[in-house]
């Protein structure tokens, strides 16, 4: 149990830091072939799927876990952690006001909002831009809307193949696009998020779907939280058993007697146990 729990902090710290985000910004040619309408929007109303989350700190293979992602488009997201035959450990959800992490084994949990994480933490998050990664849509930052084809500047790479660029306050994005979405990229001053989605062999409402996603996160070693986070980690995402459209039961309570601890009891946790 101490193992699992070691592997429950591993996690939400890397679903606490999704978004680190931005990208230095460069010129563009405006001008683009084949743009698909499509992408700009999440395919479905409700997504789940069995998932195998592995997750690599500072460039060492660490562990992989099961569980099941869960998604209620434009309302919550909840990764449910169940290592042993659907047995949930332990929960991460996700919505418009923030994240909310659940360690079923000790009984404890922690909760904050984006602008808690933001004034307390330095972690520029939204719901809308960890849905969009997730749900394979480019997404214009800011907003908590799905984007459209004016937040961008556009540029052909290939006949096929063109990248989405755009800059807001200092913080810029960039996609690639063929006829799907294939990656994102993002950095700020503090560091750098980059995903990749492969192997596109599933199908969500009649569109293809990546069955894995590849999310790599560096914190830069000047930032004021350099001393408490890894310094880089990757988180790969593969899907299998995808339901899309179908009725779910997303409710959650938290049980009583449940201890809310912080998140910097939690890293303490993790450093130590590390």
């Amino acid at each position: 149990m101490r193992n699992m729990s070691n592997k429950f902090l591993t996690f939400i710290l890397i679903l606490s830091s999704i978004l680190f985000l931005g990208l230095p910004s460069c010129k563009t040619k405006k001008g683009l072939v084949g743009e698909n309408k499509e992408i700009y929007s999440v395919p479905f109303k409700t997504f789940s799927a069995k998932t195998t989350f592995s997750i690599s700190l500072d460039g060492v293979s660490s562990f992989s876990i099961g569980g099941q992602l869960r998604i209620k488009t434009d309302s919550v997201i909840v990764f449910s952690i169940q290592p042993l035959a659907g047995v949930e450990v332990a929960r991460a959800m996700v919505d418009d006001s923030g994240i909310t992490l659940v360690d079923r084994i000790n009984k404890r949990y922690f909760s904050t909002t984006f602008d808690e994480m933001k004034d307390n933490y330095g972690l520029e998050a939204n719901f809308h831009s960890i849905q969009s990664i997730f749900a394979n849509v480019p997404f214009a930052y800011e907003k908590s809307h799905n984007a459209q084809s004016p937040d961008f500047e556009k540029m052909n790479v290939t006949e096929e193949k063109f990248l989405l660029q755009r800059t807001y306050k200092g913080l810029s994005q960039e996609f690639v696009v063929d006829s799907v979405l294939q990656s994102g990229t993002i950095l700020i001053e503090s560091g750098e998020i980059r995903w990749n989605y492969m192997d596109f062999s599933g199908n969500v409402a009649s569109r293809k779907f990546p069955v894995k996603t590849e999310i790599k996160l560096k914190q830069n070693n000047n930032t004021q939280t350099a001393n408490q986070w890894p310094s880089s980690f990757m988180l790969t995402v593969s899907h299998r058993k995808m339901e899309s459209n179908a009725d779910m039961n997303f409710s959650y309570k938290i049980p009583e007697g449940y201890q809310r601890i912080s998140l910097e009891e939690m890293i303490q946790m993790y450093i130590k146990n590390k």
